[in-house]
């Protein structure tokens, strides 16, 4: 199926950056995202045993969308932890 979809030019940016980040190329990187988005979680019958690279690459996608934090985050044993009765 092909689709025409207008998308604002700073949506545009993002996606080819994260496209690039994945090293994938827009379209590829579209798929696989209607993909996961239309899974909602359970696993794609057409990518049953997916190699290590491509989690790696899955895992690389997923970090880009993490938010960044600019402080210290404590997430030490101790302070998760602490008070629950060792």
């Amino acid at each position: 199926m092909n689709l025409r979809i207008e998308v604002p030019p700073n949506l545009e940016i993002a996606l080819k950056l994260r496209a690039s980040a994945a090293g994938k190329d827009v379209a590829g990187f579209v798929v696989d995202a209607l993909r996961e988005e239309l899974s909602q979680g359970e696993p794609t019958t057409d990518t049953p045993n997916p190699s290590a690279s491509s989690f790696s690459e899955w895992l690389a996608a997923w970090r880009q969308r993490a938010p960044k934090t600019n402080h210290f985050v404590d997430d030490s044993r101790e302070s998760i932890y602490g008070g629950c009765g060792e």
